[in-house]
């Protein structure tokens, strides 16, 4: 089962008349609680249906999209669709080994050339981070 709530923004209440489509019913939809100033606290009046033939009703109307929108759709466990399964994981890639890199100054000036700025590079630790980041190592770094 689907629950939906429509929302009319800028109103604290409303009473909405809608047609049922068969030209001689109406159905009577309230809109309450909504809190037209802006803030944190702002938010619509709201009617909440988990009637799929007021749904549709409601939906099939020309105020839908005008006047009231879905502000929200919940979906019972029930109706909801059987979880997709997982990917697999992907394989470890392994990094780009830059022989000819040997200084910690040389490593520096190459992951600034990728994009690192010098404060991500502070010590040992954070210039390795930041290689493995990229997918490079510094096998004869000194």
């Amino acid at each position: 089962m689907t629950t939906k709530v429509y929302g009319i923004y800028g109103r604290t209440t409303a009473i909405v008349r809608i047609p049922t489509g068969s030209g001689k019913a109406n159905i009577e939809v309230t809109f309450d609680r909504g809190v037209p100033n802006a803030g944190p606290n702002y938010r619509p009046a709201t009617f909440t249906t988990n009637d799929p033939v007021v749904q549709k009703i409601m939906e099939s109307n020309k105020l839908f999209g005008s006047l009231y929108k879905i502000v929200r759709v919940v979906r019972d466990d029930n109706d909801a669709p059987a979880p997709a399964k997982k990917a697999a994981a992907p394989k470890p890639v392994e990094p780009e080994q830059l022989e000819g890199i040997t200084t910690k100054l040389e490593a520096i000036e190459y992951l600034k050339s990728k994009g690192a700025k010098a404060k991500d590079l502070k010590d040992d630790e954070s210039i390795m981070k930041y290689a493995a980041k990229i997918g490079v190592a510094f096998p004869n770094l000194n």
